[in-house]
C-alpha cells in the first residue's frame, strides 16, 4: 500500500526486516511497488534453498540449528526427507546466507571506516557487545586497538551524533542517493551536526571502556532509504 516501507510492514506484524527480506527473496530496495504481495511467516527466520545431497538432518548439523531434523520438517509440511535442489525451506529463529540477501538498488562506492578487523559480519548472530545479550547485526562489527582513528566512509552531512547511556559515542551521516552511514561506540566524536564531511576525514575513534570487549569495537552500518545493506559489498 501507499506508504508501505520493509521496516514497517516488519513492525507491523512483529517481525525482523531480515525475515521480510529472506523469506521474499528481496534483492533490491527498488523491487518493490504498490501492489506487490509478500509472504509473511508467522515468525522470524530465513529462507533456504536446498542444495543437492541436502537431507534436514544435514542442514540442521551445518548450521548449527537449534531444532532437530524432523522439527525443521514438520515447520515446513514436510512428510519425508527426499529434498530436492532448489526447494525452499524456512528455517525459523535462524539466520544464514541465502539467495534473500539484500543488495543496493545504486551503483555507490563506499571506503572501509577504518583500518580495523572484522570480526561480526552482516546478518550474524553475536554477543551485543554492551549488554552480553544475543544480537543480530545488520552491519559489521569492527575492531582496533584504543586510539584507532575512525573514518567517514563517503562524502556527506552529519545528521545526528551524541552518546549512548554507556558513554561512548555515535555519528550518523546523510549521503547521496537516499544512503546513511551509522557509526557506534566511538571513545570520541570529532564532527559536529550539520557538518559538512569528507570521504576518508576523521570524525571520531575506537577507545577503551566503551563497550564490555576486551578490545575496543566500532559498530559500522550502511543504509539505503532505511534499509540496512551488507556494508562489505561497498567497500573498494
Amino acid at each position: 500500500q501507499a506508504g508501505d516501507t520493509l521496516n514497517s510492514i516488519a513492525d507491523s506484524f512483529g517481525l525482523s526486516l531480515q525475515t521480510i527480506v529472506s523469506v521474499n527473496q528481496i534483492t533490491s530496495a527498488a523491487s518493490l511497488w504498490i501492489g506487490s504481495t509478500l509472504q509473511i511467516p508467522d515468525r522470524d527466520g530465513s529462507l533456504y534453498i536446498v542444495k543437492e545431497g541436502d537431507t534436514l538432518l544435514s542442514i540442521t548439523q551445518r548450521y548449527g540449528l537449534a531444532m532437530n531434523a524432523k522439527t525443521l520438517g514438520e515447520v515446513n509440511g514436510l512428510r519425508d526427507d527426499n529434498l530436492v535442489a532448489g526447494q525452499k525451506i524456512f528455517i525459523p529463529y535462524e539466520t544464514m546466507e541465502t539467495s534473500g540477501t539484500i543488495t543496493a538498488s545504486t551503483d555507490v562506492s563506499f571506503d572501509r571506516p577504518s583500518e580495523a578487523t572484522t570480526v561480526g559480519i552482516y546478518n550474524q548472530k553475536v554477543v551485543n557487545p554492551l549488554n552480553d545479550n544475543s544480537m543480530q547485526l545488520d552491519g559489521i562489527l569492527l575492531q582496533a586497538e584504543a586510539g584507532t582513528p575512525v573514518y567517514a566512509s563517503e562524502a556527506g552531512t552529519v545528521i545526528d551524533k551524541g552518546f549512548n547511556e554507556n558513554g561512548s559515542g555515535f555519528v550518523k551521516i546523510m549521503h547521496a542517493n537516499g544512503y546513511t552511514t551509522y557509526y557506534d561506540y566511538l571513545a570520541e566524536i570529532l564532527v559536529e551536526t550539520t557538518d559538512r564531511v569528507e570521504k576518508g576525514q576523521q570524525i571520531g575513534s575506537f577507545g577503551e571502556g566503551m563497550t564490555n570487549t576486551s578490545v575496543p569495537v566500532v559498530f559500522f552500518q550502511i543504509k539505503q532509504d532505511g534499509i540496512p545493506f551488507d556494508p562489505e559489498s561497498f567497500f573498494n
